[in-house]
């Protein structure tokens, strides 16, 4: 049980640094370096993380506007991009 523990816990460990480096504004490259992380060992963890985003679904919570003048649907996706879509 251990074992899954610790790679639940690499896995948390890993996927918060691609949200971290998805809010640097760092390269690849430097953000590697500055982890000492190998790049082919981060690029897995990415593509991990990617294919992780992809596969569930997210929390939506629907907050009713005061205007009445347009209507807009805001999307809040891994890694703080914004998906904003007004009609």
């Amino acid at each position: 049980m251990s074992e899954n523990n610790s790679i639940l816990e690499r896995q948390r460990t890993m996927y918060a640094l691609v949200e971290s480096y998805a809010q640097s504004n760092q390269t690849r490259r430097d953000f590697c370096a500055a982890h000492s992380l190998p790049l082919s060992t981060f690029g897995y963890w990415q593509r991990k993380y990617r294919q992780q985003a992809l596969r569930g679904f997210a929390p939506v919570a629907v907050i009713p506007e005061k205007e009445e003048q347009g209507h807009q649907i805001r999307i809040a996706l891994p890694g703080g991009l914004i998906l904003k879509l007004e009609w």
